[in-house]
């Protein structure tokens, strides 16, 4: 990995179809980007929300090279194995461009996203 980066994850983004003959949309994915390195680092929420005893969502700052992610694409962790957060889902909440020109090498993007969990793969 290059320097600064502690993880390579998978981009997938999701499409709906229209409507089947039942009346339901099945999600297809589309891989966007496999094998990319990223920094991922955990967002501590405020004091304020805490004491108040709110339950706030995990979120996570990733720092990636530039690429063409959108809000609501997901994100795996692929490696290193031994990370918290492998084979773990996340959704992109939002995305922040700098001010570089597109084709500096130094252009990167900064991604928020939150923890989520696909609830129904497995049915007993």
């Amino acid at each position: 990995m290059t320097a600064g980066s502690n993880h390579i994850v998978t981009f997938v983004r999701y499409n709906y179809d229209p409507d089947d003959v039942i009346g339901g949309a099945k999600p297809t994915g589309t891989m966007l980007h496999q094998n990319i390195e990223v920094r991922i680092k955990a967002i501590e929420p405020t004091m304020a929300l805490l004491e108040q005893g709110l339950e706030t969502e995990k979120l996570f700052r990733v720092k990636i090279h530039a690429l063409d992610i959108q809000e609501n694409d997901e994100m795996t962790v692929n490696l290193p194995i031994n990370s918290w957060y492998y084979n773990k889902n996340f959704r992109v909440i939002s995305t922040q461009h700098p001010s570089l020109h597109p084709s500096d090498p130094r252009h990167y993007m900064v991604l928020v996203v939150r923890r989520w969990e696909k609830h129904r793969e497995i049915q007993h």
